[in-house]
């Protein structure tokens, strides 16, 4: 028999080398980046195709808004039981979870020495949700029936109580009539 040498087969392979961690990560990187020239290329030959060149950039989205969709998305992807109490201009019908805030917070209606409890009262946006109001709970007061309608009818000022957080009981103060 032939003599061969130790190890070795007829079907060896040839010796490689491998690339280090830095190398791989260039790699990797130039990859990216062809390929997102790639892609650019083809968003381009696309656009010409349609005759969409030449047209302004889309206005960049509003911070806010991202981050109001971002958290509601956070929310969902993690089923989280927390509830969202800011909705600004979103929403003008106070939802749910914000109305049982501010049913705690308030214990009712806030008019003096009206005892009307919490099931009975309306959630008033203190700046008109039509003049620009926010759905919040520093811009909602609890008000039964007859005082809301008071409220509207008279001018009476509801006015944060100085040293009060919105989330604190007794934040709202029902000022005097105020002329018209």
């Amino acid at each position: 028999t032939p003599h061969r040498d130790r190890g070795a087969t007829s079907h060896s392979r040839p010796i490689t080398t491998r690339a280090t961690p830095a190398q791989s990560a260039d790699a990797a990187d130039a990859a990216d980046a062809a390929e997102a020239a790639e892609a650019a290329q083809r968003a381009a030959d696309l656009d010409a195709a349609f005759g969409l060149t030449g047209l302004p950039e889309p206005p960049p989205p509003d911070p806010r808004e991202h981050q109001a969709h971002r958290e509601r998305l956070i929310r969902w992807l993690l089923r989280a039981p927390s509830e969202i109490l800011d909705y600004g201009r979103e929403e003008r019908i106070v939802p749910p979870g914000l109305r049982r805030v501010l049913a705690r917070r308030d214990g009712g209606c806030i008019y003096p020495s009206c005892t009307r409890p919490p099931q009975h009262t309306h959630s008033h946006h203190v700046h008109h949700w039509a003049d620009g109001g926010t759905t919040d709970l520093a811009n909602l007061a609890s008000l039964c029936n007859t005082h809301h309608h008071a409220i509207h009818q008279q001018g009476i000022a509801i006015t944060p109580t100085p040293g009060k957080q919105p989330n604190q009981p007794g934040y709202w103060t029902v000022g005097i009539p105020q002329p018209q």
